[in-house]
């Protein structure tokens, strides 16, 4: 048995992790970087280090059994696969919506943000399999979160990679539990007096969705 030991008892501050890998092929990502499956696949490794137990979905065959041999590793209770079709998904039924705006001249074009509408479809899917990991009774921890599939891709370089290739995720002590927890990209004070259309124009982010913790309620 290759798998690592785990200490089976759950904490109060566990974390069950939902991801998500929707093969889209590849975009840019802004100006110059340009994201494949293949790159998306890179980053999964890093998922093989991760403690947590992890609800995962995904839309294409070849990529869950790319996670599951990464999961391997780990006692085979800390990892659910789950395949869905995009039909299945309440997000992907406003594509065609989106697409119309994003193909509007006059729309602003940041790739992929507004310009890939399956991209934007897929960042808004993340909070439907949330909901669906509740609704599967597949979460057993008050907390739960979502995080993004490539979102630990740093841990690749050999400075920030974690000692004995393993780390996890727990809540931190001063989190309250009332409220939803997400990365801050840019102090509200320097957005309060903007406008919709300003956010849109000018591809601002207040904060991020790559990691969003809250309890199950």
């Amino acid at each position: 048995n290759c798998s690592r030991s785990f200490r089976a008892p759950m904490t109060p501050q566990e974390i069950t992790i939902v991801t998500m890998y929707i093969n889209i092929g590849g975009f840019m990502k802004g100006e110059t970087a340009s994201f494949t499956p293949t790159t998306y696949k890179k980053w999964m490794s890093t998922w093989g280090w991760l403690s947590n137990r992890v609800i995962a979905f995904f839309d294409n065959d070849e990529d869950l059994e790319t996670f599951r041999q990464i999961r391997s590793v780990l006692p085979a209770n800390r990892t659910v696969l789950i395949k869905l079709q995009r039909s299945e998904i309440p997000a992907f039924k406003n594509l065609d919506k989106i697409r119309i705006i994003y193909n509007h001249p006059l729309y602003p074009k940041y790739p992929p943000n507004t310009v890939v509408a399956e991209y934007s479809c897929a960042m808004n899917a993340k909070f439907d399999v949330l909901q669906m990991a509740i609704e599967k009774g597949l979460v057993h921890t008050k907390h739960i979160a979502w995080l993004d599939v490539g979102y630990f891709r740093n841990l690749l370089k050999p400075k920030f990679r974690p000692k004995d290739d393993s780390f996890s995720l727990e809540v931190p002590e001063n989190f309250n539990s009332s409220t939803v927890g997400l990365s801050m990209v840019t102090p509200w004070t320097e957005l309060s007096k903007l406008t919709a259309w300003d956010y849109i124009r000018n591809n601002i982010v207040w904060v991020t969705g790559g990691f969003v913790l809250a309890t199950k309620e």
